[in-house]
């Protein structure tokens, strides 16, 4: 069976030439894609759309922690109100890339512990290609369209109070986050209930692209916020976290050596 590159090279160097305020971490991502032309999913969904996460390309990698925490003392002087944007997502379909949008997220508030997640163990999705599937994303009249990743064995870590462990997630959307609080200030890692987190697993895009990213993706095509039979569609996502650094200490302390050995390889 031939093999087909995801994108052209010169459409990836096009892109980079025509916007040149992208970071060397954003130009880095960019041309990784291709690396998983080989993969058979892809293959299969050339002409359907692809999502690509990249974990440390996004707009902010400032260390945020959640606020589900007391504050530990070796955080001390970080901000616990940062955004958590550490991923850029790029919308590809039929060898054309749709969107790129630097305000995404594919790490839960906080993955150890809980209580934001309805007393489950909270899962991260591990760097893989997956299954996408349109879904929605709230109840009633708050509901909207979004992305849902198809469940497989061991396609997420979870932590259980003493170790990680893989584990099988079939709740894993990709759907609006932040949103503001009461005064207005928007934040990542905020509990609106006394049960639920912003994301307690599933992956983020800001609220500000969202409509847009919806729009290129094609699940909301007309990117009215609607939900819609025409805005069915199925395809890949993919996480990548090679860019992520594992140095850092919002990072080192969520996660620990065991933890990220697990969700960035």
């Amino acid at each position: 069976m031939q093999t087909y590159d995801i994108l052209l090279e010169q459409t990836i160097t096009d892109y980079i030439n025509t916007h040149p305020l992208l970071t060397s971490n954003q130009r880095l991502a960019l041309y990784k894609i291709n690396s998983y032309s080989n993969n058979p999913l892809i293959q299969s969904n050339l002409n359907n759309p692809l999502v690509f996460f990249f974990e440390g390309a996004g707009s902010s990698q400032i260390p945020t922690v959640s606020l589900y925490d007391d504050t530990p003392s070796i955080l001390d002087d970080i901000s616990y109100q940062g955004y958590r944007y550490g991923a850029m997502v790029v919308a590809i379909q039929s060898g054309a890339i749709k969107g790129v949008y630097i305000n995404t997220t594919t790490l839960p508030d906080q993955p150890k512990g809980n209580a934001c997640n309805a007393g489950r163990d909270v899962p991260t999705l591990r760097p893989g290609v997956y299954k996408m599937v349109y879904a929605t994303h709230g109840q009633g009249k708050n509901a909207y369209a979004a992305l849902h990743v198809v469940g497989e064995d061991n396609n997420v870590v979870r932590f259980d109070i003493t170790k990680w462990y893989l584990s099988r997630s079939d709740a894993i959307n990709i759907h609006k986050g932040p949103y503001p609080d009461e005064s207005g200030i928007e934040y990542f890692s905020v509990n609106p209930s006394d049960t639920w987190s912003i994301s307690s697993g599933c992956i983020l895009v800001d609220i500000g692209e969202y409509n847009n990213f919806a729009k290129a993706v094609g699940f909301d095509k007309d990117g009215d916020g609607r939900i819609d039979k025409k805005d069915k569609i199925s395809g890949c996502v993919i996480i990548d976290r090679s860019l992520m650094d594992i140095t850092r200490s919002d990072l080192q302390y969520l996660y620990g050596n065991d933890g990220l050995a697990l969700i960035s390889s």
